[in-house]
C-alpha cells in the first residue's frame, strides 16, 4: 500500500509543477494581456484553459504553435483553439513582414 501512496505523491507532484507553469509567449500574447473579446471573462477561461495550465496545454494553443513554428506572432483574431487549418494559417503569418 505504501507504494501506492508515493507513487501518487510524486505523481501529484509532476502534475502540480506542469500546472504550475505559464505559456513562455503569455507576455507578448493579446489573449493573456487581454482586451482581445467582448467578455473579459472569456479571455480569463483561455488563460485558465492554455496559458497558465502548464506546457501540457499551452503547447496545444494554436497561437503557441503558430509562433514556434514561424517565430512570428499569431494574428490577433486566431485563438488558442482556432479550427481554422494550422497551415493555412502559418502559410499567411510566413508571408507578412
Amino acid at each position: 500500500m505504501q507504494h501506492f501512496f508515493t507513487t501518487s505523491r510524486k505523481t501529484a507532484k509532476l502534475n502540480s509543477k506542469n500546472m504550475n507553469s505559464t505559456c513562455p509567449k503569455s507576455e507578448n500574447c493579446p489573449i493573456f494581456k487581454g482586451g482581445v473579446l467582448k467578455r473579459a471573462e472569456s479571455e480569463q477561461v483561455y488563460r485558465n484553459l492554455y496559458c497558465n495550465s502548464g506546457e501540457k496545454n499551452y503547447s496545444k494553443c494554436v497561437r503557441y504553435i503558430v509562433s514556434e513554428k514561424t517565430g512570428k506572432s499569431a494574428p490577433t483574431d486566431i485563438l488558442p483553439n482556432c479550427s481554422k487549418d494550422l497551415n493555412e494559417i502559418i502559410k499567411k503569418v510566413q508571408e507578412t513582414k
